[in-house]
């Protein structure tokens, strides 16, 4: 079901962060290399200047990012790959059928390995609460939290990261006397770390659990935590000659500029650490407000450590926090919400476990529980189905230029993409458009008469941009979709501004 929910925008949620996730498995299938040069030409400046989510490697374009998200989703697209090769015109990839297709293997793709989290937190909260329990807390991890809207909807990492988690959840859950025990928790944290340099924070924590409280289990926990850490060091040290890779562990203030977002900013030390939980723009507790009852649920799992190794996840999500707070872009760029926060929500329904028999018994804190789930809910429904309506990013100055705004409570993010009204059906409008144009029958376009009239209600939606060149520059809600003829204008909702731009026009 969340597979399904999480389509239901039926539009992919654009960040450049995602870019290498959603064309590295088609160049591992179709050119059998890690190199990206003949897919990214789209997604680069026009003027030349680089684009932060790429390295540069032995004279090719590469990923910033780490591996392991997308050679995880990889075999997805195997089918697509397959028919592609084999389609008959070929099918231009930086063409509007070529683009669609990558952006629906990118929808689906964040879609199922989120919805794979929800499973596996299901299973195993199942272990040690009731299965009512156990279905609210999986619910509000899936639709109340930044789950839906971040992982879900693009390729970020937080995607993995939260299916590690939940993975390293499920498997602490199980008994200890097993003798795969250790290894299955090493795995889920080894492939969190690799993912991320900043979850061997939580790996070094459970070491410390390993080597106190299972010691019998130690050599099976290191066993996954060394294979894929010297695996994750061998590729950064072949490709890029550094041991963490390409990707900044943690961008000080001073250089953020360098990644062309804006000029240099300087923030207090603190704005991080405040700015995470209670800022109007990014706050966890603004975004997420049932959080306020995992802080609670938190220092009862500190205090009390009933399961003998909860105790530990605490200061695994607390160091995560801190780490993030450090950053010189601790806000997380262009998003919405606590993007960065979002990887360790699986830790924070967990925190729900210990204080759930209060929150169950009595009225005055089931009743407040309840408030701040719908709000979450509501929240998670405005960013999936209205950001970045409003254009709050952008206007009335880009947030990668002034960061102050996130703390400006007169205009909000929530607020402005709620009052813009919802967004259209991107994708399905797109597919809708190649399908009668036959680029993937290889048949001639079909006449351009208009559509009937009421086939989509005009709505308050921003202008959308038809690049007559596909190197033009972007904003993540802007679209790469061809040329600008009218056909392709064809099934775009009545009364929706059109701006044709060049490769030199600045959006």
């Amino acid at each position: 079901m969340a597979f399904v929910i999480y389509n239901a925008n039926f539009r992919v949620i654009h960040t450049g962060d995602s870019v290498p996730a959603r064309l590295l498995p088609f160049a591992l299938l179709r050119d059998h290399t890690l190199y990206l040069d003949g897919w990214v030409k789209p997604y680069l400046n026009p003027n030349g200047a680089p684009v932060y989510y790429l390295a540069e490697s032995r004279g090719h374009e590469m990923s910033l990012y780490p591996l392991p998200l997308p050679l995880l989703i990889t075999p997805l697209y195997v089918a697509p790959a397959w028919w592609l090769a084999r389609h008959k015109p070929p099918i231009p990839m930086e063409g509007l059928a070529g683009f669609v297709i990558i952006n629906t293997m990118e929808k689906l793709s964040a879609a199922l390995v989120a919805a794979l989290s929800v499973g596996i937190l299901y299973l195993a909260l199942l272990r040690i609460v009731s299965v009512r329990a156990s279905l609210i807390l999986a619910g509000l991890y899936a639709f109340g939290s930044t789950t839906w809207v971040i992982s879900s909807q693009s390729l970020w990492r937080q995607g993995l990261s939260e299916l590690a988690l939940a993975g390293a959840l499920w498997a602490l859950v199980r008994p200890a006397a097993s003798r795969d025990y250790g290894f299955w928790v090493g795995l889920a944290l080894a492939l969190a770390a690799s993912n991320n340099v900043i979850y061997a924070i939580p790996a070094l924590i459970f070491l410390v659990y390993f080597a106190r409280s299972e010691r019998r289990n130690l050599l099976g926990y290191c066993l996954p935590l060394v294979v894929l850490g010297i695996a994750t060091i061998v590729y950064n040290w072949h490709f890029f000659h550094h041991l963490l890779g390409p990707y900044p562990s943690a961008v000080p203030e001073s250089q953020v500029h360098r990644f062309g977002r804006g000029p240099e900013v300087h923030l207090p030390w603190w704005g991080g650490a405040v700015g995470l939980l209670a800022s109007p723009n990014r706050g966890l507790l603004i975004f997420i407000p049932w959080t306020v009852f995992s802080i609670w649920g938190a220092a009862r799992a500190l205090k009390r450590n009933t399961l003998g190794w909860e105790a530990y996840l605490v200061p695994s999500a607390l160091g995560v926090y801190l780490v993030h707070a450090e950053y010189g872009e601790w806000w997380g760029g262009v998003c919405f919400g606590p993007r960065y926060l979002t990887d360790i929500v699986p830790f924070l329904v967990f925190f729900l476990v210990p204080v759930w028999p209060d929150l169950s018994a009595r009225k005055v804190l089931r009743g407040l529980f309840v408030l701040a789930a719908v709000v979450s809910v509501w929240v998670e429904v405005v960013g999936v189905f209205y950001y970045p309506n409003g254009q709050w990013d952008w206007q009335p100055v880009p947030i990668v230029n002034d960061p102050r705004r996130i703390w400006d409570w007169r205009d909000t993010q929530i607020g402005r993409s709620w009052h813009a009204g919802p967004m259209p059906p991107l994708l399905l409008y797109d597919w809708l458009t190649i399908i009668r144009s036959g680029e993937l029958s290889g048949e001639p376009p079909a006449p351009a008469h208009p559509p009937k009239a009421g086939l989509f209600r005009p709505s308050p939606l921003p202008p959308v941009v038809i690049p007559t060149s596909p190197r033009a520059s972007l904003p993540p809600f802007g679209r790469l979709a061809g040329p600008g003829t009218p056909f392709r204008c064809l099934f775009w909702p009545p009364r929706l501004p059109i701006i044709p731009v060049t490769a030199r026009d600045e959006i």
